[in-house]
């Protein structure tokens, strides 16, 4: 071959790559500035204050408003954030060294009193706040200086960095305004609060001063709409720009309409059927409960309602696929379909003709219609269940309060299995005293249970800790029955196709402005 030749062949490709190098930057370079982005949620908030709330659809909310000392990226690893770095000089010490300059939206300068009095609040069973229980790992918190926070642990904690994603709050505001800061707040995040209208909507508008990046969308709205079928008509119609949770139904009609995208991505959650162990009656006693769970066919409840499509079988709360913390024996040795084992048990426990109950389900599709499908099984098996479907605010205060002996909820929080566990199933006496909004909503009191979940949090030994976490999940579920697992929802967003730098997040999140990503609008 030419010189000449061979250059040609260098050359081209050369050029080529030039002209892509371009078109990339080119595309990166048009993100636009402006514009309102609308987004449809299931509900509508419960609390704006975080540590108050921190159900979905405030979470949704709130991570727009606050920043965390840590934040997760997209592959749920935890990078810096407020925090710019940290130590770890001894097990139970850990040192978080803070951005300088952070302001709160009302121009107060974020410090290190701020993040201990966000932690020390979040951890005060007084505060009636959720993350009591969670936060029990914490002895003492230490202000070194006005940019150096010392965290105390009463033991050597495991899933540490996990905690450092928890929003901080400006101590002087929420001390002058109490109880109105849930729905007046104010934080540091890439957007500020404008208004709430109840059950109609939300506004943020872009925080101009914001330290991570300049900020692409001038105002967020929320519009909480229950109906999965209402909100994809508004998606179609322009009436918003995102819907979270497309149900397995409603993808192809987003599939098909050539204005719209979809994003999905497998989920990293647990919705679940819980009971009340204390509640009065049949449904504290475990027997009853297992009857209850050869009672009805989960599987073919979740079969029916996703149809292979946005949820999968759950068989724990971390029966997520290949996790470290999961057994497949609890999948094997769960209580499967056999009214007639049911009918035995009932005997057993002494109710030979069932009784009378309650099962109290949130207004979206899929958990209602998992409370209606419970009550024709249990009919079969002679257990007559009122199913009574409320607002997420007044099924919250109703099963805090322990007003409820069977609910349907969902959870999601990080990816360490204590997360989970420890959150859900350690006993919580404190908190439930108080009727305080504690996430063990089954009031569950199992010592042993107790015990496997303290020494797991403990251990920095990844096969201890699985050991530890496979038994505990063993007695919750096999033995005291204490959910019925339900299902893992497959996060699926569809939004319009001029909604750029959007996706679905595993853990249900919507990333707006993030390190790797500044949601725009190409219009």
């Amino acid at each position: 071959m030419s010189r000449k030749g061979f250059m040609q062949l260098v050359v081209i490709p050369l050029v080529l790559l030039s002209l892509l190098l371009s078109a990339g930057i080119a595309c990166q370079a048009a993100a636009k500035k402006g514009g309102t982005l609308v987004i449809a949620v299931e509900k509508d908030a419960v609390n704006l204050d975080p540590t108050l709330n921190n159900d979905l659809a405030s979470s949704t909310v709130q991570r727009q408003i606050f920043d965390t000392l840590l934040a997760f990226d997209e592959e749920n690893n935890v990078i810096p954030h407020l925090a710019v770095s940290w130590e770890n000089p001894e097990p139970t010490v850990w040192i978080f060294h803070l951005r300088k300059g952070v302001k709160f939206h009302n121009g107060d300068e974020l410090t290190a009193e701020d993040v201990k009095y966000s932690y020390d609040r979040g951890r005060d069973p007084q505060s009636r706040g959720q993350n009591v229980t969670k936060l029990g790992f914490i002895d003492s918190i230490e202000v070194i200086d006005k940019y150096t926070v010392k965290f105390n642990l009463k033991y050597p904690y495991a899933p540490m960095l996990e905690y450092g994603v928890y929003e901080i709050v400006p101590k002087k505001v929420v001390e002058q305004m109490g109880d109105a800061f849930g729905r007046n707040p104010i934080g540091s995040g890439p957007f500020k609060f404008v208004e709430w209208v109840k059950d109609d909507h939300i506004t943020l508008v872009k925080n101009e001063n914001y330290w991570l990046k300049d900020v692409n969308l001038d105002k967020v709205i929320f519009r909480p709409i229950p109906e999965k079928s209402v909100a994809v008509m508004e998606l179609e119609a322009g009436g918003v720009d995102v819907v979270q949770n497309i149900p397995a139904d409603l993808v192809p009609v987003v599939e098909k309409n050539k204005q719209l995208s979809l994003s999905s991505t497998v989920g990293i959650n647990y919705f679940y059927v819980a009971f009340n162990t204390q509640y009065p009656g049949p449904i504290s006693n475990p027997k009853v409960r297992q009857a209850i769970a050869y009672a009805i066919d989960m599987d073919a409840i979740i079969e029916s309602i996703f149809q292979g499509v946005g949820g999968s079988r759950a068989y724990s709360a971390v029966s997520f696929p290949d996790f470290w913390a999961f057994d497949n024996k609890i999948k094997d040795q769960r209580p499967t379909y056999n009214p007639a084992k049911a009918k035995q048990l009932l005997r057993e426990a002494g109710y030979p003709n069932g009784f009378s109950t309650t099962i109290l389900t949130p207004p979206d599709m899929p958990r209602k219609k998992i409370g209606e499908l419970m009550q024709f099984y249990l009919a079969q098996v002679g257990i007559k269940a009122e199913v009574r479907s409320l607002d997420f605010g007044t099924l919250l205060d109703d099963t805090y309060a322990g007003k409820a002996p069977i609910v349907v909820l969902g959870f999601n929080r990080g990816t360490d299995p204590d997360n989970y566990l420890y959150s859900l199933f350690h006993s919580d006496p404190e908190a439930w005293a108080v009727n305080a909004s504690t996430m063990n909503m089954s009031r569950y009191h199992n010592p042993e249970v107790d015990r496997l979940l303290e020494e797991a949090r403990k251990s920095t030994d990844l096969a201890e800790r699985a050991k530890l976490y496979i038994r505990a999940q063993e007695i919750i579920f096999l033995e005291d029955v204490v959910h019925i697992p339900a299902y893992h929802r497959t996060e699926i967003a569809g939004f319009r196709n001029h909604v750029k730098d959007f996706i679905a997040d595993p853990m249900g999140r919507v990333l707006l402005v993030t390190a790797s990503r500044n949601v725009w609008l190409d219009k």
